[in-house]
């Protein structure tokens, strides 16, 4: 248990910016896009017995500033705040794809708020590279399994890691807060129209497991 079972074999990197789409299929133990002038991902994906490990590290090698939606700012029972790596919302695509993705969602239709909505973002200077690390034990539980209710396990092989960014723009109206001794930047509700996605693809083996709603 703990010891590495496997890490991927295929790796496909894509960026979608202003610029376009750009990709590049890699194998090896880890990915880079080339560069497009705003941001580079790398990741490496590992499976374990226990828990799936994800090592990435995003280099913006563009003259702008860039907000990463890669932050969770947490609340527990004691009404103690903590800063760290969110954990990404976890998606099962059929046959074998599980999306995991850091980014801001759509509001459900029809919500209504007091205020308008808002998002918390990590400064990614030009030039400066963010390295991260998260983990899920294994099995996974998709969203529509986090809530009780009967599930079943599936396999997935394949793995889509999505993280959220926003260049730097004065319809953000991003405002300097310090939270829990960690620099986060409060963006307005421009961002949801701003964000742009990276994007990683792999294939690994031995296949997760994906705990998912019964039907």
């Amino acid at each position: 248990m703990g010891a590495k079972m496997a890490a991927f074999c295929l790796i496909l990197v894509s960026i979608n910016f202003g610029c376009g789409n750009l990709s590049q299929t890699l194998g090896g133990g880890a990915a880079m896009a080339p560069s497009n002038g705003n941001l580079q991902m790398t990741a490496q994906f590992s499976v374990m017995a226990d828990r799936l490990e994800i090592d990435y590290s995003v280099h913006n090698s563009s003259h702008t500033n860039m907000y990463l939606l890669d932050t969770a700012v947490l609340i527990n029972s004691q009404g103690a705040t903590t800063v760290g790596p969110a954990k990404p919302r976890v998606e099962y695509v059929q046959p074998n794809l599980a999306v995991l993705s850091d980014k801001l969602f759509p509001l459900p239709p029809g919500t209504m708020t007091a205020v308008p909505p808002s998002a918390y973002g990590e400064l990614l200077a030009a030039g400066a590279i963010k390295r991260t690390r998260v983990e899920f034990p294994i099995p996974i539980r998709e969203q529509s399994a986090v809530k009780a209710g009967p599930t079943q396990e599936v396999s997935c092989d394949h793995i889509r890691f999505v993280i959220g960014a926003v260049s730097e723009a004065p319809e953000l109206h991003a405002t300097p807060q310090m939270i829990a001794g960690a620099p986060l930047w409060r963006l307005g509700p421009a961002a949801w129209n701003l964000q742009q996605e990276l994007t990683v693809e792999a294939v690994v083996t031995p296949a997760l497991r994906l705990l998912i709603r019964r039907p």
